[in-house]
């Protein structure tokens, strides 16, 4: 349960400001803003799924 504590700390934080930097980076990558929220959190879900196993990367955001 520490690894779980450890990975939800870290999505914290990431703030407002990254959070809008990466669905903006999504968004004019692919021109869907629905599409890259869609992605954004999907990855947000899937880290809290793969970093209790592999640990959480020195750079989340990334």
């Amino acid at each position: 349960m520490a690894a779980q504590d450890e990975v939800r700390r870290a999505l914290a934080a990431i703030d407002r400001d990254a959070r809008a930097r990466i669905l903006a980076t999504l968004a004019r990558r692919f021109g869907d803003l629905d599409l890259a929220e869609d992605m954004t959190q999907e990855a947000l879900a899937q880290a809290l799924v793969t970093w209790p196993q592999t640990g959480v990367p020195e750079s989340p955001e990334a």
